[in-house]
């Protein structure tokens, strides 16, 4: 049984935001870069008559090309990750990308202006759910200036990592790999996606995700790190905070 999303309330002032408006699609010929930003939404799903009562978060990082980020992080299906791009009237239809092959579809409508416009729409697949996300911040890649600290998995293996980002939306930081270190390196774009890549003793590590700005925890990311050995991939979830300020 589908259960309505609730809404994740705005946790930011917009930054240099235009100002608040009504609700429904952009008129035809209008730029999707009216909707750059980050929406961000929580779910529950099941329950005793359906299965096992699960709760998610969902953010949809949207550029000012309209390419689309998406993060969902789900209670029991783990973290999934996918990109696309919404076409000129806000529409994206988007396959989003678990762990061990687990995948979801995310079909949605961007619509409203200002500080109501809203991601609407449907998550199917893996995980079955409506959501209607509310709109965080504005793209502004300086917000997400400082050092984070987090952990990772890939496949059975677990770790640490650490880092900084520049004000220019540059990364830099280590995985901690057992005994050894491997050095991270990538960018932070202005709706908070970003990809970080490194290598040590032939394997090729990929972190794919989102930044978002939260109430009570400053800045956060959730995303997948994959590593490729050869022809043979391994993921895991890859998430953190700020460790300084917030």
């Amino acid at each position: 049984m589908k259960k309505l999303i609730g809404f994740a309330i705005c946790l930011i002032a917009v930054l240099g935001s235009s100002g608040c408006g009504g609700s429904g699609s952009p008129a035809a010929g209008s730029s999707v870069a009216a909707f750059a930003g980050s929406y961000g939404a929580t779910y529950n799903t099941g329950g005793p008559t359906v299965r096992a009562y699960t709760t998610g978060q969902m953010t949809i990082a949207v550029a000012t090309n309209g390419l689309i980020t998406i993060t969902v992080v789900d209670s029991a299906e783990g973290t999934f990750v996918g990109t696309g791009i919404a076409n000129h009237v806000g529409g994206f239809y988007i396959t989003v990308n678990g762990i061990g092959n687990k995948q979801v579809t995310v079909n949605g409508t961007l619509k409203g202006t200002g500080l109501g416009r809203t991601a609407q729409g449907t998550i199917a697949g893996t995980i079955v759910v409506d959501f209607n996300a509310a709109f965080l911040h504005d793209p502004d890649v300086t917000v997400f200036t400082n050092h984070y600290e987090g952990s990772y998995a890939q496949g059975s293996k677990t770790g640490e990592w650490l880092g900084d980002i520049t004000t220019g939306g540059v990364f830099a930081g280590q995985l901690v790999v057992g005994n050894s270190t491997v050095n991270l390196s990538g960018n932070v774009y202005s709706n908070g996606s970003f990809k970080f890549a490194g290598k040590n003793s032939g394997t090729t590590y990929e972190a794919t995700g989102i930044f978002r700005l939260d109430q009570s925890l400053g800045v956060v990311c959730n995303g997948l790190l994959k590593g490729k050995t050869g022809s043979t991939t391994v993921s895991g979830a890859f998430s953190g905070q700020n460790a300084i300020g917030g």
